[in-house]
């Protein structure tokens, strides 16, 4: 296994944990609403990315309960987006070896 696939399984949990941040301190440093300022893209690109979790942790906010969906979307995010980059991983070690492995 290379380094460079080992870092890979790490890349996308930090960039998402990154690009979440980023998005919801945008949200909050402007002045206007989130689905009108330029947080919008962002906010946007999370939603359809984390999409399973997304809804859930959208709902939970809409519903009034910021921190917790907040909380659900991002750390439970991230943790989504860690195994999708082992599910990645493996796919890759199999094709790269002509095996599929359970």
């Amino acid at each position: 296994m290379t380094t460079a696939l080992l870092r890979s399984r790490w890349f996308a949990p930090i960039l998402h944990a990154i690009f979440f941040a980023a998005t919801w301190l945008a949200a909050h440093a402007q002045a206007k609403p989130l689905f009108d300022g330029p947080a919008h893209w962002g906010f946007d690109l999370l939603f359809l990315a984390d999409l399973p979790i997304s809804v859930f942790g959208f709902s939970m906010m809409w519903d009034g309960r910021w921190a917790y969906g907040i909380w659900l979307w991002g750390v439970l995010g991230t943790v989504w987006w860690y195994f999708l980059g082992r599910w990645i991983q493996h796919i890759y070690v199999s094709l790269r070896h002509g095996e599929v492995r359970d």
